[in-house]
């Protein structure tokens, strides 16, 4: 995975609250899996989004 920093300033809303000047986080990876015996070898890309409170 590799994860970049998008924003530093953040507003998240959640079941918990409401978080101002929150990190935002994405990653974005991939991997080879294999799917069945006939479809063979896949790329999987990864995608998360974090928010960090700072």
């Amino acid at each position: 995975m590799q994860y970049e920093i998008v924003s530093i300033n953040e507003l998240v809303n959640v079941p918990a609250g409401r978080f101002e000047k929150c990190i935002k986080v994405i990653g974005v990876g991939g991997r080879k899996v294999e799917a069945e015996k006939t479809t063979g070898i896949i790329d999987v890309t990864i995608e998360s989004t974090d928010w960090l409170l700072f």
